[in-house]
């Protein structure tokens, strides 16, 4: 989408520069924020604005004596995990806030008032598959078994993917009822591909493995699969627009219930081993509007109407800011 509001703050007169990553290094010598704005100061010293879906930019910035900038956080997913509400929101001059539901989570956890500012804009993504209409579905799989869309976190303490996805995969495979769709958050490939590579999986015909491909962020996986099976990430309100089922698996023995930060695994239901997984499978697939309600009421709240010009109203809305606060 940074196209779509890169064009849209140039008709409002602003230029804008994208910043990058110059050195693609291994796991976790690639200190990305670090890095970026290493290798970028004399942009960053000749910029008004900087804008960022990262929390920890605050702290670079002021590392490399760069503070004195108006950080806009931008943010990424509508997710409810306790990461989403960090303290380091405080630190940004302004905070975007992209969804109904996320506005009345801040302001329920009390966070609003400690905020230096905020802007509730609309979120953005979706307007992807609006410029996009002409993409083809993928072809992965030849044949016409159901496809699940396996998503797990990158989080170690509440992913699935670094305790059980070789029994998820190898449990679902062996059934020989499904396609299986393996592609877990980027940061698995970026942060922990020592615990990745690690991972034996069985070979199928009907297993699709992706670390790294832009099919992982940009809907594709989504379109094609008949379930999503997930734990933590955010993705799941993205899924969430296509109004399939979803299973979400208990790796860690979470007490989720009545958790204002799982309140999306009452979207689906909810299994602690891969037994009970093929159990719910056979449930979901017999009976896939079981919690159609409730998916499309959360879809409602969370992202309001979706119609391709999230990012153009976005991006209009910033700068207004900007000029009435003569930034």
């Amino acid at each position: 989408m940074h196209r779509i509001i890169k064009k849209e703050l140039k008709n409002q007169k602003a230029d804008v520069t994208y910043l990058y990553n110059r050195f693609k290094l291994p796991v976790r010598l690639n200190q990305t924020y670090s890095n970026i704005i290493r290798y970028n100061k004399k942009i960053i010293r000749g910029s008004d604005v900087i804008l960022s879906g990262s929390y920890e930019v605050p702290r670079v910035l002021e590392k490399f004596g760069l503070r004195n900038r108006f950080v806009v956080f931008t943010r990424h997913g509508t997710g409810d995990r306790e990461y989403t509400f960090k303290k380091d929101l405080y630190d940004f001059d302004l905070v975007f806030i992209p969804s109904k539901k996320m506005y009345d989570q801040f302001k329920e956890l009390n966070i609003l008032e400690k905020l230096k500012d905020y802007l509730l804009v609309d979120y953005s993504k979706f307007d992807y598959l609006f410029y996009n209409k002409e993409n083809p579905p993928l072809y992965i799989f030849n044949n016409d078994l159901p496809v699940i869309f396996y998503n797990p976190h990158y989080d170690k303490k509440l992913s699935s993917f670094y305790k059980d996805s070789e029994k998820i995969v190898s449990t679902i495979v062996q059934t020989k009822k499904y396609n299986v769709i393996l592609s877990p958050h980027p940061l698995v490939n970026t942060w922990f591909l020592f615990d990745r590579i690690k991972k034996r999986y069985p070979r199928s015909v009907r297993l699709h493995k992706d670390w790294s491909s832009i099919h992982k962020i940009n809907f594709d996986y989504m379109k094609i699969a008949d379930l999503y099976l997930g734990d933590v990430s955010s993705s799941v309100y993205e899924w969430l627009y296509f109004n399939k089922p979803i299973i979400f698996y208990n790796s860690h023995d979470i007490d989720w219930k009545n958790n204002p930060y799982y309140k999306f695994w009452e979207l689906g239901e909810v299994v602690t081993d891969q037994y009970q997984l093929i159990d719910s499978l056979e449930r979901t697939f017999r009976v896939p509007d079981r919690y159609k309600g409730k998916r499309e009421k959360m879809m409602t709240y969370t992202f309001g109407t979706i119609d391709g010009k999230a990012s153009s109203r976005n991006a209009a809305k910033l700068y207004k800011y900007l000029e009435l606060n003569k930034i």
